[in-house]
């Protein structure tokens, strides 16, 4: 399986694809807890330009030093495997069009869904998950787990992983059995 993540990150393709696109999910995991301060600032007249531009570095990039090393890190490593396992995701649509397995599908949905969950404080609403989880009490729970609820970034990272390893795994098997 490693030679063939290696033959697949030997394409320029795919190592843009993987560059752009994760640093592309990294900022817009920065801006989602912070999207309604920075929409409301774009929509004030009397900003210039420059500083709508200067609001939007600062909650995307400047504040890049204010997340303890867990989360700066587990930010990072989740744009890289969520892009990473969507590259072979399409890889391996490509290859078996009309035998796909939906249980890699569903792997890999629940393994970002997870892990883009986790990122950032929870209880900010960073999702459109948080408020609901937040009506249902569920949030008040996540205090009583020992990394408060960091360790939903922990599982949906091995998610993504696991469904990146499991789609590896099915384009090293033949097409025709």
């Amino acid at each position: 399986m490693v030679n063939l993540l290696l033959s697949i990150l030997g394409k320029s393709k795919n190592i843009f694809a993987l560059a752009f696109g994760s640093m592309g999910l990294f900022i817009f995991l920065r801006i989602i807890p912070q999207f309604h301060i920075i929409y409301n600032v774009w929509l004030l007249k009397e900003v210039s330009w420059v500083r709508k531009v200067e609001v939007l570095y600062q909650y995307s990039f400047g504040s890049f030093s204010l997340w303890d090393w867990f989360d700066t890190s587990a930010t990072i490593i989740l744009t890289l495997v969520t892009i990473m396992n969507i590259i072979v995701l399409s890889i391996y649509f490509k290859r078996q069009r009309n035998n796909l397995n939906k249980k890699s599908l569903a792997a890999t949905s629940l393994g970002m869904l997870l892990g883009m969950f986790g990122v950032g404080c929870v209880s900010c609403g960073a999702l459109i998950l948080a408020p609901l989880l937040s009506t249902l009490g569920i949030l008040g729970a996540l205090e009583l787990l020992p990394f408060f609820g960091k360790e939903l970034v922990v599982i949906g990272v091995c998610f993504v992983i696991g469904s990146t390893m499991y789609l590896l795994y099915q384009l090293k098997k033949p097409l025709i059995c």
